[in-house]
Parts: structure tokens; C-alpha cells; sequence
């Protein structure tokens, strides 16, 4: 759903239903006069915006903004996430102003349109941004989160801890986590990891991560945690290792803070992914990475399957 963002809480609103209404496009009208001008737009996600939102939308994670900033494009995260996102944000940064928009202007007519339209706002009296940013914030927002895919872990790191998920469990055990049936390859002092119990579990339960089947480990499961403990200082890179070597259906999506990112499928060789770290990242000696499985399909045969941690130092 799309519109100003006017309100403190969430409203939703079926987009394809004719009559429905979204409270925001009339102080988007308002303040935006020169994009909704030429844009055509309604009191709900219409026809215009189809070509832009599908078939998969990307986002800007607005989780470090300030709490008072709104998008002028703001999407609406699924419940259990729910993370703030916008399609299309004015900023701003010393004497300019950033317009910036995560979404195709160049793949449709409606996309540009919509830039033609961004870009006499911009030349128009009417930019006026509320929004300050630094320009490392700016730039933050602009080049994404500390979230990447690689190729693979760097051989010549420096590395702090090496886990092999669920190496030493027993054959086709599907059980809660235990770190004996882990096989830790290395790890330097003030460097370890475990699983803390679901957040939305009364009973604080282990959560059920260890699994092996046909002789093949990881840590599974359709949402769980890992919570990586590491000195306060802590600046490097934590790798995961997502690889499917039993259904090949496994879909993941990994988040930690404010920044995520869409692993996909990961059958075959599977996929590395790499997270930045800095100090400012690690909470009381501790770092929560959140894997899980992006919504529909099948439940266990689409989890995510993670077969090794490494935590590497430049």
C-alpha cells in the first residue's frame, strides 16, 4: 500500500477494491503538487503503480531514520518483521537536496512519468525537505544495508570463529539446538554464538535448529535467531553459508538491526552472505542475525538452511 506517510500507525487498505480509500493522498497532493500532477494517482494504490510494485518491489530501510520521518513512497513491511520501508524519500544534506527512489523509473511508461514528474518537483519551489540527513547517513541509505551476497568467504581473513552447523549430530535428527552437535573449527577468545529462545515463545523454549538428514547438517528452521557474542569493539564481517543439499526448495531471508536482505533459493553450491559489523552494531557484547523463511509454500521443505558460521577481522 502506498501513500503519504501521514499517520503514526499502520492503515491498510485492499488496493483492488474500487471505492477504498488510504488517509495521506490529499496532504500528499498538498506538499507534492508537481509529482501528483502529472502522476495520477487515487486515495489507494492504483493502476499507476502496478508496473512499479511488480512483480518484486525493493525498499529503502528506514530503521535509523528518525521516528518523525516519513517517505513520500512509504510500502508496508509483513507483520512479523515490520520494518520501515519507503519506495521514495527527500532529504535534506547540507545545501542540496536528495530525492531518492528505490523503484524502476526506466522499465515502464508509468516509471517514466513518475521521473519526469520527480524531477520538476525538484525544480520547484515545493521541494522543501523536512528531513536533515548527514552525508553519511545519505550515503548509508543510499548504498543499502551491510547485508551482500559473495561468492564465498575470503581464505586470508583473519578468522575469530568457524562453526560447522550441526557436523556432529546424529543421522536424520531434527532436535533442539545443542552446541555439542556443532563442529567448531576455531574460535578466539570473546568469539561465541547460540540460539535464544523465539520471542513470541511463553515457555522460552530451546528453539529446534539442529538437523541432519541423509547425512546432510545445518542449522533449519522455518524462523530462528542466532545470537553471535563478541568483544564490544568488534569491526568484521560475519559469513553464513546457506545451503540446501536436501529438498533444493529452501528460501531464506536474513535480517539483522535495521538492514536485511533476500537470500532466495540456495540449492547446489548454496550462497554465501556477508555482513559488515561495527562497533556500533553490537549490542552488550552481543549481535542478533534473524534467519527465516519469506512467506508461502510449504513450511518445512522451503526453510532455510544454514551450514556454517565464520567471523573473520580484516
Amino acid at each position: 500500500m502506498i501513500s503519504c506517510g501521514t499517520l503514526s500507525r499502520p492503515i491498510m487498505a485492499p488496493p483492488t477494491i474500487s471505492g477504498a480509500t488510504y488517509v495521506g493522498s490529499k496532504a500528499c497532493a498538498e506538499s507534492h503538487e508537481k509529482i501528483t500532477r502529472d502522476f495520477p494517482t487515487a486515495t489507494h494504490a492504483d493502476w499507476p503503480w502496478r508496473d512499479l510494485l511488480e512483480p518484486e518491489a525493493r525498499a529503502f530501510i528506514l530503521n535509523d531514520l528518525p521516528r518523525d520521518a516519513e517517505p513520500i513512497v512509504g510500502l508496508i513491511d509483513q507483520p512479523l518483521r515490520a520494518l520501515r520501508l519507503g519506495a521514495l524519500v527527500e532529504a535534506r544534506v547540507g545545501q542540496g537536496v536528495v530525492l531518492a527512489t528505490s523503484l524502476d523509473l526506466d522499465a515502464s511508461v508509468a516509471g517514466r512519468q513518475l521521473r519526469s514528474s520527480l524531477l520538476e518537483h525538484l525544480a520547484s519551489e515545493r521541494c522543501q525537505p523536512t528531513l536533515n540527513l548527514t552525508a553519511d547517513k545519505a550515503i548509508r541509505l543510499l548504498t543499502g544495508n551491510r547485508f551482500h551476497l559473495v561468492n564465498a568467504a575470503p581464505v586470508t581473513a583473519n578468522v575469530m570463529l568457524d562453526v560447522e552447523a550441526s557436523a556432529l549430530a546424529p543421522a536424520d535428527n531434527a532436535s533442539q539446538w545443542n552446541p555439542a552437535h556443532d563442529r567448531v573449527v576455531q574460535r578466539a577468545d570473546g568469539f561465541d554464538y547460540d540460539f535464544p529462545p523465539n520471542r513470541f515463545d511463553p515457555w522460552k523454549h530451546i528453539p529446534s535448529v539442529t538437523w541432519k538428514k541423509n547425512g546432510k547438517p545445518a542449522w533449519m528452521s522455518r524462523n530462528f535467531t542466532l545470537r553471535l557474542r563478541c568483544p564490544p569493539t568488534f569491526s568484521g564481517t560475519v559469513f553464513l553459508w546457506f545451503r540446501d543439499a536436501d529438498s533444493g526448495k529452501a528460501l531464506a531471508a536474513v535480517q539483522s538491526g535495521g538492514d536485511a536482505c533476500y537470500i532466495g533459493p540456495h540449492g547446489g553450491d548454496g550462497k554465501w552472505v556477508a555482513l559488515r559489523v561495527a562497533p556500533d552494531d553490537v549490542k552488550n557484547g552481543t549481535l542478533e542475525i534473524t534467519i527465516g523463511k519469506p512467506a508461502g509454500g510449504d513450511t518445512w521443505s522451503r526453510a532455510p538452511r544454514v551450514t556454517r558460521l565464520l567471523v573473520t577481522t580484516p
